[in-house]
């Protein structure tokens, strides 16, 4: 297994310098895929922030291996300054299909869900973000706004009428 050490300087979401640093494990028995990685970011200086570990390779085709299971960690950090693990994903591989049939249409405009984080990069700044907003919704319709009253005033006749009966009712067992 080999090991590859990676270090960026870059720009956080909000205007400050940072140095991101990523080592990554290779194996060149096994077409050089990535088995392990960490990345350390400020504040996470001396721990890593984010662990990702891929195995159970199989060969699918001659020469081809892929990892049928991966688990990513990321690590909280305590106000000791100590890390300590936070979530924790796996993703199992059921299937792999080296030939698939995706029309172009299908990776292009991806939606956001509303509230979603979006950031604009280009080369290696972030030059915009914004929260992805709900699509607007036209407002019902004259007949619609028509219908909720008419239903909301016979709730509330039929709410009148109930009072009316109950307050009957005492006064005759009265």
């Amino acid at each position: 297994m080999c090991q590859n050490t990676n270090v960026a300087k870059s720009k956080s979401p909000d205007g400050k310098d940072q140095v991101d640093k990523q080592v990554i494990w290779i194996s060149p028995e096994r077409s050089y895929l990535p088995v392990k990685s960490e990345t350390f970011v400020a504040p996470f200086v001396d721990s890593p922030f984010v662990t990702m570990h891929a195995s159970d390779f199989r060969e699918v085709q001659p020469g081809i291996y892929v990892p049928f299971r991966g688990e990513k960690v990321n690590y909280s950090k305590r106000k000791d300054g100590s890390t300590v693990p936070g979530s924790r994903t796996i993703s199992i591989v059921k299937a792999v299909d080296l030939n698939p049939n995706y029309p172009l249409s299908y990776f292009q405009d991806v939606p956001f869900p509303p509230g979603a984080l979006i950031y604009v990069q280009k080369g290696d700044n972030i030059v915009m973000s914004y929260t992805q907003q709900a699509p607007d919704v036209a407002p019902p319709s004259f007949f619609v706004r028509w219908w909720r009253g008419l239903v909301i005033l016979a709730a509330v006749i039929v709410a009148c009428a109930c009072v009316a009966i109950v307050i009957v009712y005492r006064r005759r067992i009265a």
